[in-house]
């Protein structure tokens, strides 16, 4: 999901709206490091919440910067929530995973066997959904009312979707919005059910929800720009975004959940070995479940959302990590950032761990 909100007014920043900062951790960074990052971070105008860790769960050092809502003058924190965006579709192939262990799905069943309709459905496997090689297309479309029940979802996206019978790499949300549907009709249940079942409670997740099933009166972060008279043009133009958007960018959570949720699949924690070996990218498939396999043997994702920039980068076995989500900055200078502090974590002379 790499939505940009239509015609939303924003406002210019102040300079000082970047000196909130809060960190957090298990084993925290020394601090000339927790310095360092500051002045990396801000040097770029990026307010968000950022998570690091080289020694797994118990090296995790979160950092909240600036403001979660400037109208309100609500300062981030490491309990806010963004909308994940395409960041999901790790969420549905994971879900996917599941119903492979239970064998009610195999990676080389067709997409004729659920959605007939589409042309050359016989043609297209579980697996080629997954690494966006169906031969699918379909352009970031906002419906003209919310789609309020997931039939509504998948059949707005089957509407629009253009199925070429070239099946090459094209990214496009239409992939894992029909994964959804197929989880659906496999199960007999919602997706969003599934994911509740099968991701949430098992994970013990707090902060992480579809977005009609927010708690009542929820907090949510909102773009560091956004202006009074923009306001709700914006929120109508978010909340039209995700309900088109089943499986691929319908969710909120914050950083932590996000990471339990990847730590999660690359350890194998609700998923077979085999099955996580048979989901993750790597160096013949660049990109597969959601994720993007680097040229230095890591995974990353990116994220992107009405005024949201929401970046990953993580070792295999998710010892190393920088997770920054973000509500204000520049989307290609916030992929550059957060690789840079993903490449220093493990340079001595800029983070190590307190002994």
């Amino acid at each position: 999901m790499t939505g940009k909100a239509a015609r939303t007014v924003f406002a210019s920043q102040p300079r000082n709206s970047f000196s909130q900062m809060t960190v957090k951790g298990s084993s925290g960074l020394y601090e000339e490091q927790l310095a360092a990052i500051q002045q990396l971070v801000q040097s770029q105008h990026m307010q968000g919440e950022l998570l690091v860790s080289n020694h797994g769960r118990s090296g995790l050092q979160s950092m909240a910067f600036g403001q979660a809502d400037n109208l309100a003058k609500t300062p981030n924190s490491l309990d806010g929530l963004f909308p994940i965006a395409s960041l999901q579709k790790a969420v549905t192939a994971l879900i996917v995973g599941r119903l492979i262990d239970q064998g009610r799905l195999n990676l080389k069943d067709r997409l004729s066997d659920f959605y007939p309709s589409v042309p050359f459905s016989s043609q297209i496997t579980i697996e080629m959904l997954l690494e966006h090689k169906s031969g699918i297309w379909m352009g970031e479309m906002r419906p003209n009312a919310l789609l309020t029940d997931e039939n509504q979802q998948i059949a707005f996206c089957l509407s629009h979707l253009v199925s070429t019978g070239r099946f090459y790499w094209h990214y496009t949300d239409a992939n894992y919005i029909l994964l959804a549907g197929i989880i659906a009709q496999r199960t007999q249940q919602t997706y969003s059910q599934n994911v509740i079942e099968d991701l949430i409670r098992p994970l013990h997740l707090q902060h992480t929800f579809f977005w009609n099933r927010l708690p009542a009166n929820t907090a949510l972060v909102k773009p560091a720009g956004i202006s009074s008279q923009g306001q709700a043009g914006w929120q109508r133009s978010r909340d039209l975004l995700l309900s088109s958007d089943l499986g691929a960018g319908d969710m909120y959570a914050n950083v932590f959940d996000y990471y339990k949720i990847l730590d999660a699949i690359l350890q194998s924690k609700l998923l077979s070995p085999e099955t996580t070996a048979s989901l993750l990218p790597n160096r013949f498939v660049k990109y597969r479940a959601g994720l993007y396999y680097g040229a230095s043997g890591h995974f990353y994702a990116h994220g992107a959302d009405n005024g949201f920039y929401l970046l990953v980068d993580i070792s295999p076995d998710a010892q190393k990590l920088a997770i920054f989500f973000i509500n204000q900055g520049n989307w290609q200078r916030a992929k550059v950032i957060n690789q840079q502090v993903f490449n220093n974590l493990s340079t001595e002379s800029i983070y190590r761990l307190k002994r």
